[in-house]
C-alpha cells in the first residue's frame, strides 16, 4: 500500500512529538516507506528476463543506518567517493557488491578500491591509464558511457548531453582507446557498460533510449557484459504530481527484454542504481516557525533552517510540499517559507497554510530524504540537523545534531 504524505512517519501527531523530542530542524526517515520503494523497484526490474540487481545510489543519502537498510534488503551499492567507500567498509558492505563511480578519482581512492576488490566504473581514458599503473591486483572495470540522451530535467542534474563532464562518448575515439587499453591489459577486465543520463526524470522514453544504445554497444563488443542502466527515476515531490515508479522501470524492463531477445548471451546482468527513488519521499524535514513579515507582494513565515539544510530550491529551483502540522484551520493563505540564512536566495518555497500560522508552529517539508542532508552545510555556522529513523513502531537517532563544539573540532590554533 502506498503511503500518502499524511501517513508518513506515523502521521501528524507523531511528527509533532518527534519535533519536540529531538528539536528542529530535524530530518525524519520513514524506514517502512524506504523498504516499500525498494520492493517496488525490485518487482519492476524483475520483469527483466535477464538476471538483475538493484544498487543503492549512496550519494542521495548515506549514514550507517542507511547502510544497514542496504544490507537488510540485499542491495548492491553505488559509491562516488573515498568517504563513501570508507563508510561502506566500516558497516560491512561486501566489496564485491560495490560499484565505484566518479569523474576524477584520486590515486588514494583508486588504490583503496583496487585493494578492496571494488568494481571501478571508469569515466575516462586517463583513469584507466592510472589504474594500469597502480593496480596491485586484478581490477574489474565498467566504462561509463555518455549516450547523448538529453532528458527533460534541470540542466544541473542532466548528465548525458554531448559536453557533459561525465562519461565517454559512445561513438568517439576515446571509447576505442579505452577498449584497446583494457583488451591489452593483464590487470583490468571489462565487466560491464554503464550510463546515467540525469536525475528526477519522470518519462520512460529517455531511459529506454539509453538502455537500447548500451545494449547495442554490448552486442558490438561480442562478449558477456553487465548492462548498468543507471538511475535518475523521479519521485512525487508535490501532491498534485503524477509519478509512477513501477510503471517507469517496468517499461524500461520491457524494452530491455525486446532488445536482448537475441542477445541473452551478451547481456549477462541488468543493474539499476536508485537513490532518490528509494529514500527521497521517505524523508520529512521538520522546522519550527519563527517571525512573520508582510511585504507589498509577499507574506513570509520564517523557519529555523533554510539553505544550510536544503539548498535544492536555491540550486535547482526545486519545489516541495509544506504543511503546518500544528494547525488544521481551513482558512489558508499563501506563505513564502523563508530560511534564516543571510542570503536573499534562502527561500525554501511557497505554500498555502493556515492564515493564523504562528511563532512556534511545526512546519513539515516533505520528500527531503534525498540530496538534502548530503548537500547540507555549516554556512553561517549553522548546525547540521539530527536524523531520526521511524520504523513504524519506534523512533531512534541515526545521526545526532551537531554542537558548537563540533564546529571548532578542526581548529588548530587559538585558546580552545
Amino acid at each position: 500500500m502506498n503511503k500518502d504524505f499524511d501517513a508518513l512517519c506515523g502521521g501528524r501527531e507523531n511528527l509533532i512529538r518527534l519535533a519536540h523530542k529531538y528539536q528542529t530542524p530535524l530530518l525524519v526517515i520513514d524506514k517502512q516507506k524506504a523498504i516499500e520503494n525498494i520492493d517496488t523497484i525490485k518487482n519492476a526490474l524483475s520483469l527483466c528476463k535477464i538476471s538483475n540487481t538493484v544498487a543503492y545510489a549512496s550519494k542521495a543519502f548515506l549514514c550507517g543506518e542507511m547502510l544497514n537498510i542496504v544490507k537488510e534488503n540485499n542491495l548492491s551499492l553505488d559509491a562516488v567517493s573515498g568517504g563513501e567507500l570508507f563508510l561502506a567498509d566500516r558497516f560491512g558492505i561486501d566489496p564485491q557488491k560495490i560499484y565505484f563511480h566518479g569523474n576524477n578519482k584520486s590515486v588514494q581512492e583508486l588504490t583503496e578500491a583496487n585493494d578492496k576488490g571494488v568494481t571501478v566504473i571508469a569515466d575516462n581514458y586517463e583513469e584507466l591509464e592510472l589504474l594500469e599503473k597502480i593496480a596491485k591486483k586484478p581490477q574489474k572495470v565498467m566504462l561509463r558511457i555518455n549516450t547523448g540522451i538529453e532528458a527533460n530535467t534541470h540542466k544541473y542534474i542532466a548528465t548525458a548531453f554531448t559536453d557533459s563532464k561525465f562519461g565517454i562518448l559512445h561513438n568517439s575515439d576515446d571509447f576505442k582507446a579505452c577498449m584497446d587499453l583494457i583488451d591489452n591489459s593483464d590487470k583490468q577486465t571489462l565487466t560491464g557498460i554503464s550510463s546515467h543520463i540525469g536525475s528526477q526524470i519522470v518519462e520512460a522514453e529517455p531511459f529506454i533510449q539509453n538502455a537500447e544504445i548500451l545494449t547495442d554497444i554490448i552486442k558490438s563488443l561480442k562478449r558477456p557484459l553487465c548492462l548498468n542502466i543507471g538511475g535518475g527515476y523521479g519521485i512525487k515531490y508535490l501532491k498534485e504530481s503524477d509519478v509512477d515508479l513501477f510503471g517507469l522501470i517496468s517499461k524500461v524492463a520491457a524494452a530491455i527484454n525486446e532488445k536482448t531477445s537475441d542477445a541473452v548471451g551478451c547481456v549477462k546482468e541488468v543493474i539499476i542504481e536508485c537513490g532518490r527513488s528509494i529514500i527521497g519521499d521517505a524523508g520529512i524535514t521538520l522546522y519550527t516557525a519563527g517571525f512573520k513579515k508582510t511585504t507589498p507582494h509577499r507574506r513570509y513565515v520564517f523557519v529555523d533552517g533554510g539553505m544550510s539544510d536544503n539548498i535544492r530550491p536555491a540550486l535547482y529551483n526545486a519545489k516541495y510540499h509544506f504543511e503546518n502540522l500544528s494547525r488544521n484551520d481551513t482558512k489558508t493563505e499563501l506563505f513564502t517559507i523563508g530560511g534564516k540564512l543571510c542570503e536573499s536566495g534562502d527561500v525554501l518555497g511557497e505554500a498555502f497554510m493556515p492564515h493564523n500560522t504562528e511563532y512556534g508552529d511545526i512546519i513539515a517539508c516533505f520528500c527531503t530524504g534525498a540530496y538534502c542532508y548530503p548537500l547540507s552545510s555549516n554556512y553561517n555556522l549553522a548546525l547540521k540537523s539530527a536524523v531520526v529513523i521511524w520504523d513504524g513502531k519506534k523512533d531512534y537517532l541515526a545521526l545526532r545534531r551537531q554542537t558548537y563544539n563540533d564546529l571548532i573540532s578542526l581548529e588548530t590554533r587559538g585558546d580552545l
